[in-house]
């Protein structure tokens, strides 16, 4: 896109698209929002006079569009749900995250001797974390119990910062083709820790300044909402210029946003309603435009590959579908893992059944792939040898994912009662 008003007309066609998918998801409830702007965005790439390449930064993509994501997701996630379940959800959120990396690591590493070794170990890191929005359509139609939906909110919520700063060590490794085990331990305990110690101090100056400004009298609607959309990225900001993990500083801040005062009146609760308005049509503006952009994309991912001689199209199905199976079943071992651990917890003498699997399997496929996926996988450096095979597996992945989401999960798990609103 060299013409900033070709640039311009693609934007408001992104919109126009994410606006439309808003309609035809209350219109058709049983398909979720990001497969339904996913088809949008294929189709506007379909009917386009010419290829859309879109090349962004990755670090203006992050900050873009991850930052303020994680935020609000971040801000609104149930604290004390996410504390009474950190156990699980830390085992999801970084111990999955991390062996998803290294199984689908070794294994794209043994089919494709081409993709070299920390290049796969980024595509499985990449392919760790799971996508907010998709959890959270599937609650639509599915009665999921309220523990299993509270760890996939925070294992959604956690493991993107995870699997991103995993990502970015494991392509630094693949560009410079150099790694030293105790530099980067030491690098990342730094990033990790830092990340999240920058973003607790920002959050807390952050609600400092707010309750300042409010100590004077000052109960402007206007400044307190566009503080809050400004906090995530001067937060990611900053913790990136010190050389720590924004993403993590973001999440910290979020989780530890008290800008709303104890004491309720008129005017807060004018600021409430306001916020919570401009939050949701920002997060779902942001999260459609990537799956928009998604779909906008499939067709340049895939054509290059599949017209390629080099991979024959029946290997790059079986890519598509060996690495889905993959992360699929080393999710559902370690949930199975997870599961069997919490049953003997609470109940020793009851046997671990059919009941323990099924909540396992829905688990399982309750988490698919989405935006951080399809985010970071468009990240990877040109530098990095099968670049577009790489990105073609993960696109892959994302949709077959999206799709086990939305039409096996209803079928294990109990539909919802009607309820009269």
């Amino acid at each position: 896109m060299e013409e900033p008003l070709e640039a311009l007309m693609l934007a408001l066609l992104l919109l126009a698209a994410v606006l439309v998918s808003s309609v035809i998801d209350q219109l058709v409830p049983k398909i979720s929002s990001p497969l339904i702007q996913i088809l949008l965005g294929l189709g506007i790439a379909l009917l386009a006079s010419s290829q859309i390449k879109i090349e962004l930064d990755d670090k203006l993509f992050l900050v873009l569009f991850i930052a303020p994501l994680l935020y609000d997701e971040a801000k609104n996630i149930d604290k004390a749900s996410l504390w009474r379940n950190r156990k699980p959800v830390l085992s999801l959120a970084i111990g999955l995250v991390l062996a998803t990396a290294l199984v689908v690591g070794f294994a794209v590493h043994w089919l494709v001797p081409s993709i070299s070794l920390f290049a796969a170990f980024a595509l499985g890191a990449a392919l760790g974390p799971t996508d907010a929005v998709a959890v959270a359509s599937l609650s639509k139609e599915t009665s999921i119990s309220s523990r299993s939906k509270s760890i996939l909110e925070g294992e959604s919520l956690i493991n993107d910062a995870s699997g991103i700063v995993a990502f970015q060590f494991a392509i630094a490794a693949a560009v410079t083709g150099t790694f030293s085990l105790v530099d980067a331990t030491a690098d990342f305990l730094f990033s990790f820790f830092g990340g999240i110690l920058m973003g607790i101090a920002l959050g807390y100056l952050g609600n400092f300044l707010v309750r300042k400004v409010r100590s004077w009298g000052l109960e402007n609607t206007t400044f307190h909402v566009l503080f809050e959309v400004f906090t995530p990225f001067i937060v990611y900001l900053v913790a990136n210029a010190l050389h720590t993990s924004g993403i993590l500083a973001v999440v910290a801040a979020g989780l530890v946003n008290v800008i709303s005062p104890r004491v309720i009146g008129p005017s807060i609760s004018r600021m409430n309603i306001v916020s919570t308005s401009v939050w949701r049509v920002l997060s779902f503006a942001l999260n459609g435009v990537v799956f928009v952009l998604l779909g906008t994309q499939l067709p340049l991912a895939f054509q290059g590959t599949w017209e390629s001689t080099a991979v024959s199209n029946d290997k790059l199905i079986a890519y598509v579908l060996g690495l889905a199976f993959i992360v699929i079943f080393a999710r559902f071992v370690w949930v199975m893992a997870m599961e069997w651990v919490h049953s003997r917890a609470e109940r020793a003498d009851r046997p671990f059944g059919l009941e323990n699997v099924r909540t396992a399997a829905v688990m399982t496929l309750g988490g698919p792939k989405g935006a951080i996926t399809l985010a970071v996988a468009f990240t990877i450096s040109y530098a990095v040898p099968q670049r577009d095979l790489m990105i073609f597996m993960a696109c892959g992945v994302i949709v077959v994912t999206l799709l086990l989401a939305t039409f096996v999960v209803p079928l294990l798990a109990p539909k919802k009662p009607p309820t009269d609103e």
